[in-house]
């Protein structure tokens, strides 16, 4: 009896989900045998529906199970093989009858793979021991590929990871020691575009002069989403140092280990800049806001505001400090960054209904300038100018002389033959030969070049002895 009312919960719950049920008595084994192995245990898998397909660079997920170890196993398609490796998952354990529901990024480590079919362990997870348990997963993640390593978005974004739908909830039951499982279609949000930025408020003068970064991201999705009330959001913070002198920065390097931060927004929390010392500016905004409010309360960049254009809301997710310590040459400033910034869940009203759903986002990082006009200018400005400068100028040279590189060739020649003829009279003779020819050579060329400008300058005083 207690069988047979596991299962009609199971089948009834999955069914409340909407659509249709399928389910599979599947597990992997204690030992981390491989993907095709596994699969294999369901009689209905056709493992000729999983092709390798060269240039494919998506990820798609197979199916989930429970290790006998209390491990999450992640059976994935990825036509291009090994080219390409999954490298993070979003999962949500929650009940989907539930009113407050989180999704969370999980790291993925590569168990084997077998042609086009891999089997990653999720790290980092903890099994629920209830009844039924929930794995809605909206989306999987793989590392950049090829030329996606170091291009960069037009905004000045870098792709840290690259996201691909999944919009699936995989549901789990213990039935007399082995697990059921069932598998359902969920509705996600793909953010269409995201751009990662920060503005930057002074909090005042003292000692030093201190700064808030308030790091946010904008999106835009294929939904209207008239009123956004909640977002959750997850990033990587790091501190970092930087020592700039007046020939340039001497060093710029990480003070503490990278930390991945999660963060749940609302509508109504409301951020203010601790101002203190002199000179400090006041700034309050809300975590959440529209893309035409942030333009209008802040003092962008022009390329900002015509980048954001095409954007729904912003998201102000995290405020860092940014602190500059005067020295004698130049300046000590301590600094935080921020990066692969992804977007988990949004909770908004469209056309008078409520929605909380997983989210579809790459990983991204910002560029490194702040977005807003600088509250206050940079004394060694002009100085960064003239060092700007001047490397322009040598790295132009430098340019030259590496597309006409025979120019070096001939001239260490001769430097090399002028220096062997000290010694060698003979070569004394034909250096000095040599030398005269090269000066004819630059005197017919700059008669050749200078010909037209002369012509002019002749006709020009011939037509004034004319009027003479």
């Amino acid at each position: 009896m207690r069988k047979f009312a596991i299962v009609m919960l199971t089948v009834l719950l999955l069914t409340c989900l909407g659509g249709g049920l399928t389910s599979a008595a599947f597990a992997a084994s204690t030992d981390y045998t491989g993907p095709l192995e596994d699969l294999q245990q369901d009689p209905d898998f056709d493992v000729g529906q999983y092709p390798l397909v060269s240039g494919d660079h998506s990820i798609d997920v197979i199916q989930i199970a429970e290790g006998a170890g209390d491990e999450l196993f992640v059976y994935v398609y990825q036509p291009c093989g090994d080219a390409v490796t999954a490298s993070s998952i979003n999962i949500c354990q929650d009940a989907p009858e539930q009113s407050e529901r989180h999704w969370y990024n999980y790291k993925l480590q590569l168990i084997a793979l077998d042609g086009a079919l891999g089997k990653y362990m999720v790290e980092g997870f903890t099994l629920r021991s209830a009844l039924l348990r929930y794995y809605d997963i909206s989306a999987i993640y793989r590392l950049p590929f090829g030329s996606e390593l170091t291009s960069t978005l037009p905004n000045g974004n870098q792709t840290d990871e690259v996201s691909y739908e999944v919009a699936r909830c995989y549901m789990a039951v213990t039935v007399d020691g082995k697990v059921q499982y069932g598998e359902q279609y969920t509705e996600v949000i793909p953010i269409k575009k995201m751009r990662v930025g920060y503005v930057r408020y002074l909090n005042g003068f003292s000692f030093m002069q201190d700064s808030c970064d308030s790091f946010y991201v904008a999106f835009s999705t294929n939904h209207r989403i008239d009123d956004l009330y909640e977002a959750d959001v997850q990033f990587v913070q790091q501190y970092w140092w930087r020592e700039d002198t007046l020939f340039g920065t001497v060093v710029d390097k990480a003070s503490s280990d990278p930390a991945t931060k999660f963060v749940s927004l609302s509508y109504s929390d409301v951020v203010a800049n601790d101002t203190w010392g002199f000179g400090g500016q006041k700034h309050i905004w809300n975590r959440i806001e529209s893309v035409s409010s942030f333009v209008s309360n802040e003092d962008l960049q022009d390329d900002v505001k015509e980048d954001l254009e095409d954007y729904q809301w912003v998201l102000r997710f995290y405020e860092g400090r940014y602190q500059v310590h005067n020295q004698t040459m130049g300046r000590m400033i301590d600094y935080e960054k921020v990066s692969e910034v992804t977007i988990l869940r949004l909770m908004f009203a469209e056309r008078g209904q409520t929605y909380n759903l997983g989210v579809v986002s790459n990983k991204q990082t910002g560029r490194d300038e702040q977005d807003n006009n600088p509250e206050i200018d940079d004394p060694f400005s002009w100085w960064k100018e003239f060092v700007k400068s001047w490397n322009e100028f040598w790295n132009g040279v430098k340019e030259f002389f590496q597309s006409n590189w025979w120019i070096l060739v001939l001239l260490g020649a001769l430097l090399l033959f002028g220096i062997l003829s000290i010694f060698f009279p003979v070569l004394r003779v034909a250096f000095k030969g040599i030398w005269i020819g090269l000066k004819w050579l630059v005197k017919i060329l700059w008669y050749i070049i200078s010909a037209p400008v002369r012509l002019v300058v002749w006709i020009v005083n011939k037509a004034k002895g004319r009027k003479g």
